[in-house]
C-alpha cells in the first residue's frame, strides 16, 4: 500500500516527464537495495583495479548475479534445481571470497554442455563454490601425495627396499 501511494505521488510530481519510468526504476532500486554494487565490489574484491581485461565479462556476470540475488525480495530461490530459503542462499553467498569467485568462474568456463539459463547456472556454481573448491584442493593434495604413480605404502624414497 505504501509503495503504491509512493509511486502515485512520484508519478504525479513528474507527470509528462519522459524520464518518469527511469526515475521510478531508480527509486525502486534504491528502496529495495540492501547491497549496493559498490558493496559487492568491495566485499568480494571485484573492483576494476583487481580485474584484468580478460576477466571483465565474467566478473560483471558474477556481480550481476550477486546483486540480483542479494537484493531479491523473494523468500525462496531455486538453486541446484531445488527451492531453497533465500536467507540461506544469501548467507552462503556472503561467505564467499575472491578465491571462491575465481574458482566459480573457472568451473563455469569448464562447462562443456549447453547452458540454457546462464545466470541460474552461475548462481548454482557460486552457491557451491566454497565447499566444492575446498574438496578440490583436498583431492589434489591427496592425489599429489598418494596418487601420480605412488602406491599406498610407498615412502617415495625410490630404490628397492
Amino acid at each position: 500500500a505504501y509503495r503504491d501511494s509512493f509511486y502515485l505521488a512520484v508519478s504525479r510530481k513528474f507527470e509528462g516527464c519522459e524520464c518518469l519510468p527511469e526515475i521510478l526504476e531508480q527509486l525502486e532500486q534504491q528502496m529495495e537495495e540492501k547491497y549496493s554494487m559498490e558493496f559487492i565490489e568491495q566485499h568480494y574484491e571485484l573492483e576494476p583495479k583487481y580485474v584484468s581485461a580478460s576477466q571483465e565479462k565474467s566478473i560483471n556476470t558474477v556481480k550481476d548475479v550477486l546483486y540480483d540475488v542479494l537484493n531479491t525480495q523473494k523468500t525462496v530461490l531455486r538453486v541446484m534445481g531445488e527451492d531453497k530459503p533465500a536467507s540461506v542462499v544469501k548467507t552462503r553467498l556472503l561467505k564467499l571470497d575472491r578465491m571462491d569467485i575465481d574458482y566459480a568462474i573457472e568451473q563455469y568456463q569448464k562447462q562443456v554442455t549447453k547452458v540454457h539459463n546462464h545466470k541460474a547456472y552461475m548462481l548454482t556454481v557460486l552457491y557451491q563454490a566454497k565447499s566444492q573448491g575446498e574438496l578440490d584442493i583436498s583431492n589434489r593434495v591427496m592425489y599429489d601425495f598418494y596418487g601420480a604413480g605412488s602406491k599406498v605404502g610407498d615412502t617415495g624414497g625410490g630404490g628397492s627396499g
